[in-house]
């Protein structure tokens, strides 16, 4: 018998999940994006919380993307103490590549906006799934 999926005992932190979240959505749309950062011991339900919140984001035409870190992972990917973040990221960048041309478009102007060449440098060379949402390896592009 597998342990149910469901969500027990939790409705006051689910409650505040969402609060929190139509707050951000209610805000002005130039408001800076939010991150919701949900811990705790292993075992408590973290991950079943905010995967609550998924069928709200996606219903909204969201993204929902997650994180997840363990101890364990930061003694084994010394290496890369951000590979999370960066697998975060790149779950964004699928994601995006499921959206239509002009959302995939808005969002990669948008970035180029707010991303100069050289954190650009760093980002792809961190997180390789930027390159396709950028559409040009900035590195080796003089156009942009």
């Amino acid at each position: 018998m597998s342990p149910s999926p469901k969500l027990h005992g939790r409705s006051a932190e689910k409650s505040i999940l969402l609060n929190v979240y139509f707050e951000t959505l209610s805000s002005s749309f130039t408001a800076a994006p939010a991150i919701l950062v949900i811990r705790g011991e292993p075992g408590l339900g973290k991950t079943l919380l905010a995967e609550s919140l998924r069928p709200h984001v996606e219903g909204d035409d969201g993204y929902f993307v997650h994180a997840k870190f363990h101890k364990l992972s930061y003694d084994t990917s010394a290496g890369r103490p951000y590979s999370e973040i960066s697998a975060a990221v790149a779950e964004f960048c699928s994601e995006l590549k499921k959206r239509d041309e002009d959302t995939r478009e808005e969002v990669s102007r948008a970035l180029k906006k707010k991303i100069s060449r050289e954190e650009g440098d760093v980002l792809v060379d961190a997180i390789p799934s930027l390159q396709t949402v950028l559409g040009y390896n900035l590195r080796h592009n003089s156009d942009g």
